[in-house]
């Protein structure tokens, strides 16, 4: 770490500024910076969208994914973290989900 790097913030203290929006300069990240607070506004506008023009959704489902499972390098080698399945069989590779019957597994529902 560099001291000198924050001589303007001890000048700013020694010179009694305790207003922080005085000291340095405003950034203003663009929506396009993931993570940030532009970005996060933008994707819940575009859902709020979504959600007005065909209603809300039923389910919420997430995956993750561990590239390097054996079924995975398998099927794809080559395959990189970027790259994304095309069809609907290429998906169907990797999501397996059923529905417990209450009658054989009780515990699960």
């Amino acid at each position: 770490m560099r001291a000198d790097l924050y001589q303007g913030l001890e000048d700013a203290v020694v010179a009694g500024d305790t207003d922080a929006s005085a000291v340095g300069r405003r950034i203003v990240l663009p929506s396009s910076f993931t993570g940030g607070p532009r970005n996060m506004m933008q994707h819940y506008q575009d859902a709020m969208a979504i959600c007005r023009t065909i209603g809300t959704p039923d389910f919420f489902i997430t995956f993750t994914c561990n590239p390097n499972w054996p079924k995975f390098l398998k099927c794809y080698k080559g395959f990189r973290v970027n790259d994304k399945p095309v069809t609907p069989e290429d998906i169907d590779e990797f999501i397996c989900a059923e529905i417990p019957d209450k009658n054989v597994d009780p515990l699960a529902l």
